[in-house]
């Protein structure tokens, strides 16, 4: 591979890292959506939850399409080691952190307060509830090296990907809507590992034109399809309807697939200046930290600010503030060698 070919690739994940960590920040400010109010308020966050839904799924695709080949860089033996340096000890030290904060403010109830509850706390996600990203990002590590062994029997993982979709696209809907249910599970079934697939599938063969437009409309009309389907039997029940919610619910794949092929695709090079190209990799790099810290940064807005969801104010201005505070506490802690490592540097 060339290296303007890499550079260029670099630039494209980049930018989805960038978009996928406000999108996320974007969610999060929008967490009216989980109860229902018949309000203007409450559907302005559920164009926001519908709109943005695709940022978990693309940072899924993004470790798959940067990590299915990383036989060709470093050992299995590296691959661990840096995977576990980058994300398990961030997520480790932020959880522990989050759960003693959380625990003094009597945000959260840490009894009896003894390392092996912490530990059973952590581990099972009764610290910070967006914090489930990482068991599932690790399962995902896990399945790496043995799908990296077949990266390039394309038939074969869209075997895989096609039996996902079934299993966690397909079937939940079809239990809900009409009631049908099979007990039936396939070993390499499950996690968020469809979207690894993809991305290494999309990355390194991206579709002819005609059929990414028929992605993009089908992308469209299932973003379409489930804020209308949202809307209407919310309304019609009283309480946020989530019968179709899920991150593998077969909408929410062909919509990330549709934005992965798009940003992937836009000439990044000819519309970024070259000045601001040069700070993107470095942003880039505090998405994970961002992820990690930005609830509590948004915990102490809300109380500087005194607002809530309720007020527009916050599920819309505040999303840039959020972000870039976030940021720059993340920019910081990267120029510490000492405290780097807890944003995953």
């Amino acid at each position: 591979m060339s290296t303007n070919i890499k550079k260029e690739r670099d630039l494209s994940f980049d930018i989805m890292n960038i978009l996928a960590c406000i999108s996320v920040v974007c969610l999060h400010h929008n967490g009216l959506v989980h109860t229902y109010y018949d309000t203007p308020g409450w559907r302005q966050s559920l164009v926001v939850e519908c709109v943005f839904y695709w940022a978990v799924p693309v940072f899924f695709m993004i470790t798959g399409a940067t990590l299915m080949n990383y036989r060709e860089k470093y050992s299995t033996k590296e691959f661990f080691k840096k995977r576990f340096v980058r994300t398990v000890i961030p997520w480790l030290f932020w959880s522990a952190v989050t759960l003693i904060v959380n625990s003094k403010l009597g945000l959260l109830a840490f009894d009896p307060p003894t390392f092996r509850n912490a530990l059973s706390m952590i581990f099972n996600n009764r610290v910070e509830s967006i914090y489930w990203y990482f068991p599932q990002l690790f399962a995902c590590y896990l399945a790496i090296p043995v799908l990296s062994l077949i990266r390039d029997e394309r038939k074969t993982l869209w075997y895989i990907v096609l039996l996902n979709f079934f299993f966690l696209s397909v079937r939940p809907v079809l239990k809900n809507w009409f009631g049908f249910s099979w007990s039936l599970d396939v070993p390499f079934v499950g996690s968020h590992i469809i979207f690894v697939i993809l991305g290494w599938l999309l990355n390194t063969k991206m579709p002819d034109k005609k059929t990414r437009m028929w992605i993009y409309i089908t992308g469209i009309a299932c973003l379409i399809f489930r804020f209308g389907y949202m809307l209407h039997f919310s309304v019609l029940t009283g309480v946020t309807d989530t019968t179709i919610k899920g991150y593998t619910i077969f909408h929410s794949v062909f919509y990330s697939v549709a934005v992965f092929i798009f940003l992937k695709q836009v000439n990044w090079n000819r519309l970024i200046p070259d000045k601001v190209r040069k700070i993107i990799p470095a942003i880039s790099a505090c998405s994970f930290g961002i992820y990690l810290i930005h609830k509590r940064i948004m915990y102490v807005e809300m109380m500087l600010l005194g607002i809530n969801d309720f007020y527009w104010t916050w599920r819309i201005l505040c999303i840039p503030l959020t972000y870039l505070v976030s940021l720059a506490i993340v920019w910081l802690i990267r120029k510490i060698p000492c405290l780097k490592i807890t944003v995953g540097g």
